[in-house]
């Protein structure tokens, strides 16, 4: 089986390959750049089903820092009306200011955390290893949503579409090249 390391040189040249195909049909390098990232790291992605493995703590490092960027932005509304811009260190001046808020953002900082924990821990309960997410369905699944992310963001049709095939392309380079040919 192929591990880590394997993965993300497949991953890589999957990327290559999809980036020079963008270019070679007229997207902009900057767009040949997202596929390839779109491609390496959704190659990359079938494997957070896994607990001990790196994608699924990349996963999990991810949860975290979110849950914390999330509970700060939460119970720190007073920022919003400063002039200054955003930092932890501009948050805790701010913060300082009013206790009971100070409090408040603790306290969501512990609920963030503790929620990224028990959605890993869900996670762990309703996936197995080569399930659903080691198959062309999940990428398409991924795929579609990419798709309606760009379309909703303004993004030209056929531009989305290139978008929507990124993933499809990284998860069949991690199912059908590396855990069937490595």
């Amino acid at each position: 089986m192929t591990g880590f390391e394997g993965h993300a040189i497949i991953g890589a040249v999957a990327g290559s390959l999809g980036a020079g195909a963008a270019v070679a049909i007229g997207y902009p390098p900057a767009y040949a750049g997202g596929a390839f990232i779109a491609i390496f790291i959704t190659s990359l992605v079938p494997d957070i089903d896994v607990s001990t493995s790196v994608p699924r703590r990349w996963f999990s490092a991810l949860l975290f820092f979110s849950g914390i960027l999330v509970a700060w932005r939460i119970g720190a509304p007073s920022l919003a009306n400063t002039q200054q811009p955003w930092t932890p260190a501009s948050a805790l001046v701010v913060l300082t200011e009013n206790y009971s808020q100070l409090v408040g953002v603790v306290g969501l900082t512990v609920v963030g955390i503790v929620g990224a924990y028990l959605i890993g821990c869900v996670f762990d309960v309703v996936t197995t290893h080569r399930g659903f997410m080691h198959s062309l369905g999940f990428g398409v699944l991924l795929g579609s949503v990419f798709t309606i992310l760009l379309i909703d963001q303004n993004f030209p049709i056929d531009t989305a579409l290139l978008g929507g095939v990124t993933p499809v392309l990284g998860v069949a380079s991690h199912v059908y090249i590396g855990d069937k040919f490595l």
